[in-house]
């Protein structure tokens, strides 16, 4: 084995994304003695590598923690973030990069991480490298395809979208980005297909500019102190009187909202008004 590998850490921590460097920081704080192990060329995870229009569906002040500003929804924004991250708390000698993790296998007191630059010790292992880290597409045959299919991480320019029928498979978060790309970019025809639509919130604004409308107006409904059923029912009215005006009841789900288990996906521009 490398003798420079041969020390026992408190923690291997694998993935240099933001959970992999937060967790890292406050390990540290701790005085634990830990190494991130990355197998990308930087810090970031999977906003390293995100197209350019993706960005995160909370707010930024909600995202931001401990501090460390974040100067906007995009993923060159979120990227920068967690930078700045490592930068501000000096993480990077504790992080290396181009660094692949292949297995890890328990040896009576240690944990043993075979990498690309072989093996390291530790006696706790952290898995931070995302439930997103791999695309997902189902599992459906395919033959005599003339299409073209993308992931949605996968469009990185979206003007290639214009005057092309697109078709936008799924029913959440990504798929009215997807929606809302293409008619940004002047999608010749747009088919959308989909096996249950999540809940948004129609807006005549931006995504970005409604984020802070929605959540004012869940947190004034919340501020009742009701129960979630009544929380439930007057932040749904609300939500249902907005489709009525769009007149999107044809994407409405059919079960009532529930906020224990549904997510509100912001609302996106809409020329109607």
């Amino acid at each position: 084995m490398d003798q420079s590998h041969s020390k026992i850490y408190d923690a291997i921590i694998i993935g240099a994304g933001i959970s992999g460097v937060t967790f890292l920081k406050y390990a540290r704080d701790k005085g634990l003695n830990c190494l991130v192990l990355e197998k990308q060329n930087g810090v970031g995870g999977l906003w390293k590598r995100l197209p350019s229009w993706q960005d995160i569906q909370n707010r930024t002040v909600d995202f931001a923690i401990n501090g460390v500003s974040i100067y906007g929804e995009k993923q060159s924004d979120v990227h920068q973030y967690v930078m700045d991250w490592v930068a501000q708390y000096e993480l990077a000698p504790h992080i290396k990069l181009n660094c692949q993790v292949t297995s890890t296998a328990w040896e009576e007191d240690h944990w043993v991480i075979q990498t690309s630059d072989g093996p390291f010790l530790a006696r706790y292992v952290i898995a931070a490298s995302g439930v997103q880290n791999k695309p997902w597409t189902p599992p459906i045959d395919r033959s005599h395809v003339a299409i073209r299919e993308w992931h949605s991480s996968g469009i990185q320019q979206p003007e290639k979208l214009a005057d092309k029928v697109v078709t936008v498979v799924g029913g959440g978060a990504s798929a009215y980005d997807l929606l809302e790309l293409a008619i940004k970019h002047q999608a010749r025809k747009i088919n959308w297909v989909y096996r249950s639509a999540k809940w948004f919130l129609p807006s005549t604004k931006s995504k970005q500019a409604n984020k802070l409308n929605d959540l004012r107006l869940l947190s004034r409904v919340q501020s009742m102190k009701a129960s979630l059923d009544s929380v439930n029912k007057a932040f749904g009215n609300i939500i249902d009187k907005k489709y009525e005006h769009f007149e999107l009841q044809e994407i409405q789900p059919a079960a009532p909202l529930d906020l224990h288990k549904d997510q509100v996906i912001p609302g996106r521009f809409s020329a109607s008004g």
